[in-house]
């Protein structure tokens, strides 16, 4: 789902730097041919677009300064948007943003890359900067990778919190990746380091958490309960990532009253797809006749509140 120039993009190894590029657009590669023909369906639609459009507007091979570099990237994007009969997948998209260059002048060609995060490309003219400001960044944009590396090769993250209760309540995020997170671990605030897994489930339940906690603090939990049955909150300028953290939301069902036996999440972003659902719940939930339903709506929020489906919500709330 996420793209790196530097890692085969099946099983995101970075194979000691020894790749296969796409020999048609160039811009994703593989540790092998295996993972290459596995991709290839897939990948195939989209490489012939490319293909034609890098052919159309070669010479950014010699280096251009930043401005003009991001420029053409999004020019790229909105070209191949129009062309392609679909939505483009995330990594596509990051594809086309992030193609490999060298992070000063945006050569991309006779590229080298950091040996630590595969995350830096540079030409080498600009070596020596490279090596004085990539070392203060290396760190981060290792610790990246591995998150979304983590995040892929993670069980539903939901599973860790299914006995998540009000009547237990946590105060800070660090009691709550103790207590949930880690297994058999004993309650304490202080927390001397976390493994790269808390990072990721404490950004997964940030969501339904912070809303929680910011209206309970400022004296608005009221509004959440506002309206039994039902309980509808509108997150605007949603993106995919709101998609993939979306069943956390039912974090959020365990906190409201008794009454609300409805939680409607209606995310609201122009990168989505129209869709309606509901999430699988937790038994207590299902013992209780809950529901937690979604819809995902492609539009801005001003034309949402035109369309049919619109309700009226609890809570508006921007991440």
């Amino acid at each position: 789902k996420w793209f790196y120039s530097n890692v085969c993009h099946v099983c995101k190894k970075e194979n000691n730097n020894d790749l296969i590029s796409c020999a048609e657009c160039d811009m994703i590669s593989y540790c092998s041919d295996e993972h290459k023909q596995l991709h290839n369906e897939k990948h195939r639609e989209i490489c012939g677009y490319l293909k034609e459009y890098i052919k159309s507007h070669m010479g950014n091979e010699t280096g251009v300064d930043h401005v003009t570099w991001i420029n053409s990237r999004l020019q790229f994007l909105n070209s191949i948007k129009k062309r392609l009969s679909r939505k483009l997948e995330p990594y596509e998209e990051q594809m086309i943003l992030f193609a490999k260059s060298c992070f000063s002048c945006h050569q991309q060609i006779h590229l080298e890359n950091c040996r630590r995060c595969y995350s830096i490309n540079y030409c080498v003219v600009h070596a020596q900067e490279f090596k004085i400001q990539h070392e203060s960044r290396c760190n981060e944009l290792l610790f990246g990778m591995n998150l979304d590396i983590l995040y892929l090769n993670t069980c539903p993250l939901k599973n860790r919190f299914l006995n998540f209760w009000q009547s237990n309540p946590i105060e800070d995020m660090e009691t709550f990746i103790n207590q949930y997170v880690r297994a058999n671990a004993t309650l304490t605030k202080e927390i001397k380091s976390w493994e790269v897994k808390c990072y990721l489930y404490s950004d997964y339940v940030s969501g339904p958490l912070t809303l929680f906690y910011a209206m309970r603090d400022a004296n608005l939990l009221h509004f959440l309960n506002i309206s039994p049955p039902k309980c509808i909150i509108h997150i605007v300028v949603s993106t995919y990532h709101d998609i993939e953290y979306l069943a956390a939301w039912e974090l959020l069902s365990h906190l409201l009253c008794p009454a609300i036996k409805i939680l409607k999440i209606v995310l609201i972003g122009q990168e989505l797809t129209q869709k309606v659902g509901s999430i699988l719940l937790c038994c207590n939930c299902i013992n209780k006749e809950l529901k937690v339903k979604y819809e995902f709506c492609p539009k801005l929020y001003c034309d949402y509140m035109k369309c049919q489906t619109y309700e009226q919500p609890s809570v508006v709330v921007g991440f």
